[in-house]
């Protein structure tokens, strides 16, 4: 289902895009990417 959310994304990005509106690399970061996105990653030794 995550792929179906992506794509939804874009085609907002699209249509805000056509109406003239660009989102800043900034808030693209805190509106979008920033909701699924989460920087704990698992170390490489195998502990969760």
């Amino acid at each position: 289902m995550l792929w179906q959310e992506g794509y939804h994304v874009g085609q907002i990005k699209l249509a805000l895009k056509a109406m003239g509106y660009v989102m800043s690399e900034a808030e693209e970061e805190r509106a979008i990417w920033g909701l699924w996105r989460h920087e704990a990653w698992p170390s490489e030794s195998g502990d969760q």
